[in-house]
């Protein structure tokens, strides 16, 4: 038999075998790299979806109520909404890891906020040397922001005329107008009162729908739910009364008229011609005292009022409602009872007033034609504007949608950095 010494040292002074065995070993630190960079890689989207969370959560609380609440429940309140916004933004066992709940300060004297989280991340390669975790941490402060949001108050003015029943195209094929209505103003509503937001206690919303009489008056309020079947109640039946619409809306964010009462049909017939006949279907209010915050504090600071209408302002010939009325006002636009050319039952010089009386009550007003629109009808819905920039025509249902989502985005803004 051989000397074994010899073999050994044949055996290492040989490059056959030991290619194989480097190879092996190389495989296996490749690998182990690999599978560390896997472990860490995963434990840092885990920190970074923390972090975010944590930072969410942390505005959320700052933001749901104004600095200077007196609330004995406000610091659950706040750590309600962090944790609820925590949650939402760090789904359980995001990448395996089994959520903990955030810790939660708050100083009233400071007016600060701190939430701050560490999860524990479970490894499946750097085990094999003893890590059997990682463990990641964030923390986040904000200070409470100085300027309170301000009461804000948006009024929908509606145009429910028997013309909203037609599609977009008159006797063309698709959805009533009316339906296009709703939908637009039903995505404003969310848009308004987001869900993954803290709700703005000091937002309201209302609703005013118009043609001869004023149909529905829906008064001002926080509640989503509530606001959503204001949307839903819209109807159609009658004329286009516009400025009793406006009259009727500004009544309502001035917080003169907190209801409604159905108005009396009325109707002309070859015995009873009486200009006080209609008058009842104007309704423009009812006795009461004036409607308040949801927190009993004064009226809203910022107003906004919008008026919508498939085309034309107003028209129907003598004798009607609003021709009458018109006729009371501006006696010297007919003769024997006769209005003078220009289509007096437009009533645009009524429209004007009450579009003057809006804008100096403080409301932003903005003004849309949808559907239709005449040379006469953007003019005047221009003039009735705040501004020229805050008219707008939408020819199709998206396009009205568009408009409500970005009005609604506008007044978001206004509530957050006011």
């Amino acid at each position: 038999m051989k000397n074994p010494i010899k073999k050994l040292i044949s055996l290492l002074h040989s490059n056959t075998g030991n290619v194989l065995i480097m190879t092996g070993v190389f495989i296996l630190i490749v690998f182990a790299i690999a599978g560390a960079g896997i472990d860490f890689g995963r434990a840092q989207l885990v920190q970074m979806k923390e972090q975010q969370a944590s930072d969410i959560a942390t505005l959320a609380a700052a933001n749901v109520l104004d600095k200077d609440t007196v609330n004995p429940n406000e610091s659950s309140i706040r750590e309600s909404a962090a944790k609820r916004y925590y949650s939402l933004n760090f789904p359980m066992k995001y990448l395996g890891v089994i959520r903990q709940d955030p810790a939660y300060s708050f100083d009233k004297a400071k007016g600060t906020i701190v939430v701050s989280n560490s999860q524990n991340v479970k490894t499946n390669y750097i085990n094999t040397i003893g890590r059997d975790s990682l463990d990641v941490a964030s923390r986040t402060a904000a200070q409470i922001p100085d300027k309170n949001m301000p009461d804000f108050d948006v009024v929908m003015v509606i145009d429910e005329s028997g013309s909203t029943k037609q599609a977009v195209v008159r006797g063309g094929p698709g959805p009533s107008r009316i339906s296009l209505e709703r939908d637009a103003i039903s995505t404003m509503v969310d848009n308004l009162f987001p869900d993954n937001q803290p709700q703005n206690l000091n937002l309201r919303f209302g609703l005013v729908g118009h043609s001869g009489p004023i149909d529905h008056a829906f008064g001002l309020s926080s509640d989503k739910d509530q606001v959503k079947g204001y949307v839903k109640a819209i109807s159609n039946f009658g004329e286009t009364y516009t400025h009793w619409g406006l009259e009727a809306g500004l009544n309502m964010i001035t917080g003169v008229w907190n209801g409604f009462v159905p108005p009396r049909i009325c109707y002309i017939d070859s015995l009873h011609v009486d200009p006080t006949y209609c008058l009842p279907e104007r309704n423009t209010g009812v006795p009461g005292a004036a409607t308040l915050r949801d927190d009993g504090q004064k009226l809203s600071k910022v107003k906004y009022m919008v008026l919508l209408t498939d085309g034309e302002i107003m028209y129907q010939p003598l004798p009607c409602p609003g021709g009458w009325d018109h006729k009371r006002k501006y006696p010297s636009d007919y003769v024997d009872d006769v209005p003078l050319p220009g289509d007096s039952c437009k009533n645009y010089r009524a429209l004007y007033e009450q579009c003057d009386k809006v804008k100096a009550a403080g409301v932003t007003l903005y003004t849309i034609n949808f559907a239709e629109q005449t040379a006469d009808d953007i003019t005047a819905m221009t003039k009735c504007a705040t501004s020229p920039d805050k008219y707008f025509f939408a020819p199709d249902g998206n396009t009205l949608k568009g408009i409500l989502s970005g009005i609604a985005k506008k007044a978001s803004k206004v509530r957050i950095t006011e």
